[in-house]
């Protein structure tokens, strides 16, 4: 049975109707995969659903001061009274998970720095910056860490609203499909 219990206790703003379609769908995608890497985790949605519904160990990375999305930054930062605020709600709403590993640095210097330490996951899932260069930059960097086999997965595959993902994930994930989750697109 999936747990979406305590990822439904995060913040209200952040928990809304699309995660109620999408979060479903990583807790079966994590559920199934043991090592798995989050990249954006603003104040910890998606960290809850996948650290909680798997039995391996989410590594989460986010650097908290802000992406390339002034309307997406402008209003976490209100929301929380800056960065330092955010991440600290992130602490709060992950405190508890002994199976979560969190990074605090810039999403390519902290793939660089886990690819020097071999690491490999067995799902990836993006949702930093979601402007076109930064996603590219995201993929390119972060798909040298899955594993054979291994899920690449991210958020806001909305053609309206972020098109700049859209046009990364097109350019650079072979056999991408758009989910039936809301609008997580995967690496087939």
């Amino acid at each position: 049975m999936l747990n979406l219990d305590t990822a439904r206790k995060v913040d209200f703003r952040y928990w809304n109707a699309a995660r109620e379609e999408e979060a479903p769908w990583l807790a079966a995608q994590a559920t199934t995969h043991v090592r798995i890497a989050e990249i954006g985790a603003c104040v910890g949605c998606t960290t809850r659903v996948l650290a909680d519904n798997t039995y391996g160990r989410v590594t989460s990375v986010d650097n908290w001061t802000g992406g390339t999305d002034d309307a997406l930054t402008n209003g976490v930062k209100s929301d929380f009274g800056g960065w330092d605020g955010t991440y600290a709600e992130f602490k709060k709403n992950t405190a508890d998970l002994t199976n979560l590993r969190v990074i605090k640095n810039d999403s390519v210097s902290a793939a660089t720095d886990l690819l020097f330490e071999g690491a490999r996951f067995d799902m990836i899932f993006i949702d930093a910056s979601h402007d076109y260069e930064n996603v590219a930059k995201d993929i390119l960097a972060w798909r040298r860490l899955l594993s054979d086999g291994g899920l690449l997965c991210g958020h806001d595959f909305d053609e309206q609203t972020f098109p700049g993902v859209v046009q990364a994930v097109k350019d650079y994930v072979l056999n991408w499909r758009r989910s039936r989750a809301g609008s997580i697109w995967i690496s087939l």
